[in-house]
């Protein structure tokens, strides 16, 4: 038995895992395979506008993310910086090898760096398949519900089908909604071996979902539409969606939706003109997203070695602007 179980091992959950872990809590992250934790699935970038701010919090509440975007970055950028420091956003572009096995060593250790694995923290592989509770009257949720029935702001709309949407939402997470439908508390996790196919439960009085695109996820190229998590870099393979844990929100009454990530499609280098596009150098000191690191004057380690890239700008014109809207009814 585990005091926090982490379900997912992508960006949210690499935080939560070691968060929960630095507190002390006996912490397992489960993860469908061991060997994409840290995978930059939809783009090798970290920070950005907005994004940037965020990275860096983390770092200042001792995250993880941002000593490895430092570790595996190879171009570093400040965004905005002819504008005020509020909006200025740093902006990594990262090796992807090199952020997967640095997440990797932070998390499992590497003996052969003298690196030990993360306090409090073990990571096991297999697929969580649903959430083990105790159900009943007269159990209730550990932590209260906001009510938003008593708030009519978020109804405002001028479309009486996403206004009719926010009021289902809103019936379903509402006080009423709580005391009929969940008289439930969390024991753990039933999860799936993935190598011998037993089903294993693993108890925990609290368990964090950090299931990213993996909840109900659908994948969408051009006009396939099919279930899955992602697929594997370089493969056809597709890790399987968490469908069990959708199930039993939905069973709840929790409103589930989906996010589109966008992915960007790749781009062969070989078929770039490259004398075409503006350089884009790496900025000179560079920056880096550990506030430590920047405490003591120094750069990443990649910029301190000179092993930086330049990037490569191009822009959109009239003739792509026409492929866009020739073809956006092909979008799914």
């Amino acid at each position: 038995s585990y005091d926090v179980i982490i379900i997912g091992g992508g960006h949210a959950g690499t935080e939560a895992a070691t968060a929960s872990a630095r507190t002390g809590a006996r912490t397992l992250l489960l993860t469908q395979k061991t060997s994409t934790l840290g995978e930059l699935s939809c783009n090798p970038s970290i920070g950005g506008i907005g994004k940037g701010h965020l990275v860096r919090e983390i770092d200042a509440l001792q995250g993880v993310m941002g000593e490895v975007a430092d570790a595996s970055g190879i171009h570093f950028r400040m965004l905005n910086r002819r504008k005020g420091p509020a909006v200025r956003g740093p902006r990594g572009q990262m090796d992807r090898d090199l952020y997967k096995m640095n997440m990797q060593a932070v998390l499992l250790g590497d003996s052969e760096n003298g690196l030990e694995k993360y306090e409090n923290l073990d990571v096991l592989e297999a697929s969580a398949e649903d959430l083990l509770l105790e159900e009943g009257e007269g159990i209730e949720s550990l932590a209260p519900f906001a009510d938003p029935l008593q708030n009519d702001a978020a109804s405002t709309t001028s479309s009486s089908g996403e206004e009719q949407r926010v009021q289902t939402a809103k019936s379903l997470s509402s006080t009423a909604a709580n005391a009929s439908h969940r008289r439930a508390r969390i024991r753990g996790v039933l999860a799936i071996d993935p190598s011998t196919g037993s089903r294993l439960e693993i108890e925990s009085s609290a368990v964090v979902l950090t299931t990213g695109t993996f909840l109900r996820g659908v994948l969408m190229i051009g006009r396939e539409r099919y279930s899955g998590g992602r697929h594997l870099r370089d493969s056809e393979e597709v890790e399987p969606p968490s469908i069990g844990l959708a199930l039993t929100l939905e069973r709840f009454g929790f409103p589930l939706g989906r996010l589109k990530t966008g992915t960007p499609a790749r781009l062969d280098g070989r078929t770039i003109d490259w004398d075409g596009c503006k350089i884009q150098p790496s900025e000179r000191p560079a920056q880096p997203f550990s506030h430590v690191r920047q405490s003591r004057g120094e750069e990443p380690p990649m910029a301190a070695v000179g092993r930086l890239i330049d990037c490569y700008q191009t822009a959109t014109n009239e003739a792509t602007h026409k492929l866009v809207t020739d073809y956006a009814h092909l979008l799914p």
